[in-house]
């Protein structure tokens, strides 16, 4: 990154530019992601939930981590498709740009878990 005099600032000298891009954007990126539904995604880690995906495929396992792409890693999965029978899993990546729904778990208060995510990302600040 550099100037409109073409030097590069003393604090940025010997960084590559991702690093460079990296450090400019992860305040924004935090920031973002609060006012997103990644945000309540991340907050239903560790609960059992069903997502349904863009091959009308209906999977059902723990939420073990979601990725800033949306992709969930759950684990004890189940995967039913129209006309196929049901496959089991013990490990399971969806990439995010497969995603249709992810269904709500009927016992997760939405607000809370929200609240938690919120409280989580004013932390990490």
């Amino acid at each position: 990154m550099s100037r409109e005099d073409g030097k590069v600032p003393s604090r940025f000298k010997g960084k590559q530019q991702n690093d460079l891009v990296n450090l400019l954007t992860h305040r924004r990126c935090k920031t973002r992601k609060q006012g997103t539904l990644l945000c309540f995604i991340q907050g239903l880690v560790g609960n059992r939930v069903r997502i349904e995906l863009r091959n009308d495929s209906i999977i059902k396992g723990r939420l073990v981590s979601v990725d800033e792409l949306m992709g969930c890693k759950m684990v004890k999965a189940s995967m039913r498709r129209q006309g196929f029978p049901t496959k089991q899993y013990e490990d399971l990546y969806i990439p995010g740009r497969q995603i249709l729904y992810v269904h709500i778990p009927d016992d997760v208060d939405i607000s809370r878990t929200l609240d938690q995510q919120f409280n989580r990302y004013k932390g990490r600040r």
